[in-house]
């Protein structure tokens, strides 16, 4: 899921604003699709809640337009254009509005509808824009990961069976960030976080002391066997282990300006109440260096640099297409891959 994340590049604002005021076939220039790409149609179910009896208005209404979400869609398309994975969204034929008051309001009961709805599409990514459970327009969206045959999900992470795309239902939750909608097709093609969980093992708040901050990086790390490589969320052996951008605010490190990280603590010793620190135990250190232009990760992108994904990243929602998610596929691109 996606709740935090920050992307300020100041390049790839200009390049989005650029696709912005481009049509679709400039784009695809711009893009170079070549041929054999995987263009994956998207079916986008604006929501309202049910319409009343008494006649009124359905609370809970949509703000974005069709063509809002077709130039986001062109923005997505830049920062997928190295996966080498084209969304194709038409605002006349692949925009259908719904009144449902269960999906537009996250209630319980939405997982299920929501999968029942998206099997009626199995050739389309189904996305409900929705309002959520506040009252005000949620600005989260969520998807989740197909479960992989025989690979269990990364540690601490639960399958779940979730095959539909949940956005905000207004312009300024879409794109409150340039790879917020990036994010999420990044789930929903098979890629976890870069960091462990979904939303980050540290907690915590960014007002803490450092001490407390590095010991609670220090402890999950002892918990989960003891090497730096416990904070590599995705298992991919080319994206580094993930600390969060968390740890980087306590710290008050700009990752843009300074990359590498190093977390002090200590093993097996008890805190000192009184005169803290703690008292017996080994002191350890561990240095990070994750990448903050990562799509799948929580620190945003560092200019001059555009949003992107790993080779292993981009291999496995590949392989996510041809096994998981093969139903969105067009026909030509089911047989095996050499």
């Amino acid at each position: 899921m996606n709740t935090y994340i920050r992307f300020v590049s100041v390049t790839l604002g200009a390049l989005l604003m650029i696709g912005l005021m481009m049509d679709s076939a400039s784009i695809s220039q711009i893009i170079r699709v070549r041929p054999g790409s995987y263009r994956l149609r998207l079916h986008v179910i604006p929501l309202t809640n049910a319409s009343n009896a008494n006649g009124r208005p359905a609370k809970n209404q949509y703000s974005v337009t069709p063509q809002e979400f077709a130039n986001l869609i062109k923005q997505v398309n830049l920062v997928y254009a190295g996966a080498n994975i084209e969304f194709v969204f038409d605002p006349k034929s692949d925009w259908v509005p719904m009144a449902n008051t269960t999906l537009n309001t996250d209630a319980p009961g939405m997982l299920e509808l929501g999968n029942k709805i998206a099997a009626e599409f199995p050739t389309k990514i189904v996305c409900f824009l929705r309002w959520g459970s506040g009252e005000e327009p949620t600005g989260n969206g969520n998807a989740y990961p197909p479960p992989r045959p025989g690979i269990p999900a990364p540690l601490g992470i639960g399958d779940s069976v979730q095959n539909y795309v949940a956005l905000p239902n207004n312009i300024g939750g879409l794109s409150q960030n340039s790879g917020f909608v990036s994010h999420e097709f990044g789930h929903y093609l098979g890629l976890y976080h870069t960091f462990p969980g979904w939303d980050g093992f540290y907690g915590g708040s960014r007002e803490q002391t450092i001490a407390n901050a590095d010991q609670s990086v220090i402890n999950y790390i002892v918990a989960h066997g003891g090497k730096a490589d416990a904070l590599n969320g995705d298992g991919l052996s080319d994206t580094p282990s993930d600390p969060g951008p968390v740890i980087y605010d306590v710290h008050k490190q700009n990752i843009c300006n300074d990359q590498q990280i190093t977390v002090q603590g200590n093993i097996g010793g008890k805190p000192n109440i009184e005169g803290g620190g703690f008292i017996g135990g080994k002191s350890v250190s561990f240095t990070f260096s994750p990448d903050p232009n990562n799509v799948m990760g929580y620190f945003g992108v560092c200019p001059p640099s555009i949003p992107h994904f790993s080779a292993e990243q981009i291999k496995r929602m590949a392989d996510t297409l041809h096994i998981s998610r093969s139903g969105i596929l067009p026909k030509a691109l089911l047989p095996d891959r050499n």
